[in-house]
């Protein structure tokens, strides 16, 4: 768009050079500008205005449609940044609610003799289950924040991106899954950190 934008510009100031010129040698009144006038002048001119009108017009376009774009990219740029606000308190609230359950279960397993180890088992596996969920929003929240960024940057989305994504909805529908990292590798599910 900014080379239209620059190419337009390049054509009405040759146009409007071209006027001058033209201008210039009438106002000298020389012989050989008086010839240069008698024979193509009318025309010249002519066109002359005609091309800088047209190129005036097409540099209005453009820069029109450049206006369009720039606020158009300037709303998804907000939209970008609201979404990332939210995705951020709610990461937050996650968190916190994670370290919540995670001080809660470590209480009962130090109570020691009144739980059973059948409550213990459940208070640990829904502790590492509330972790999974909270990796996996993270992964998912970091995909979000990098696909935001590709529109807004307008390059396609690296493979890495995706790979991650696909691993934390593998873990998502079954946590004891194996699934491949970004290298290839495969990772069981006690070993993907």
């Amino acid at each position: 768009m900014r080379n239209d934008l620059n190419a337009s510009e390049k054509r009405l100031f040759a146009a409007l050079e071209r006027i001058d010129a033209y201008l210039d040698r009438r106002a000298q009144g020389t012989d050989a500008a008086a010839t240069d006038t008698e024979g193509s002048a009318p025309g010249t001119e002519s066109e002359a205005r005609e091309d800088a009108r047209r190129l005036a017009h097409r540099l209005a376009v453009t820069e029109q449609r450049h206006a369009s774009a720039m606020a158009e990219l300037e709303t998804r740029l907000e939209e970008a940044q609201r979404q990332l606000t939210e995705a951020g308190r709610q990461a937050v609230a996650m968190s916190a609610a994670n370290e919540t359950l995670a001080k809660a279960n470590r209480k009962l397993l130090d109570a020691g003799g009144s739980i059973s180890g059948d409550d213990a088992s459940a208070a640990l596996q829904a502790e590492i289950d509330a972790l999974r969920a909270a990796r996996g929003a993270e992964i998912s929240q970091m995909g979000e924040i990098v696909d935001a960024l590709d529109r807004m940057l307008d390059t396609p989305p690296l493979d890495t991106g995706r790979n991650t994504a696909k691993a934390a909805r593998a873990a998502k529908a079954d946590p004891d899954a194996v699934v491949e990292d970004d290298q290839g590798a495969e990772v069981a599910e006690g070993e993907r950190g």
